[in-house]
């Protein structure tokens, strides 16, 4: 979840928190936010670029998106294997919590 989710949650009456965001407190009351070192904002800002369409049909991964938006971006070739490897951990992050979710869900 990010803030600009949970501040609308807040704003329809689904979350009872009432929360300025997660930079202008220490830790998320809900504990559904974390905060974000600010060495790795530049990196979260990439990503959130690469997000939409880094996931096809089932799950599917499509690593073709990570390098459109390195070309897109001009981010330097000796820059690039850091990142994919970055790009790497949030993948491997994000399909642990779909299979938490779905063993929870049966």
């Amino acid at each position: 979840m990010t803030c600009e989710f949970c501040r609308r949650l807040q704003k329809d009456g689904f979350e009872k928190v009432k929360c300025e965001g997660i930079e202008k407190v220490d830790e998320c009351e809900t504990g559904k936010v974390t905060k974000l070192h600010p060495g790795n904002r530049p990196f979260w800002w990439l990503f959130q670029r690469i997000l939409p369409g880094l996931f096809g049909a089932y799950g599917a991964v499509n690593y073709s998106a990570i390098d459109s938006i390195f070309s897109l971006y001009g981010i330097d070739p000796g820059q690039r294997p850091v990142l994919h490897d970055n790009c790497l951990i949030c993948i491997n992050a994000i399909k642990e919590i779909w299979e938490k979710e779905r063993s929870k869900n049966g």
